[in-house]
């Protein structure tokens, strides 16, 4: 039963730190994106203000 209940914990932390891993490159890439348009935004708005 011990083995079982071991695949089980190792098989659920490998599901949970793959989700974690996902959501933590997809906020990445979502702040990425983010600043790059806040910086690129107003530059190609009004070039003069710096």
């Amino acid at each position: 039963m011990e083995h079982v209940g071991l695949r089980c914990v190792t098989g659920y932390c490998v599901v949970t730190g793959l989700r974690f891993v996902t959501g933590l490159r997809f906020l990445a890439g979502y702040c990425v994106v983010l600043r790059v348009g806040i910086s690129l935004g107003p530059q190609r708005r009004s070039p003069a203000r710096t």
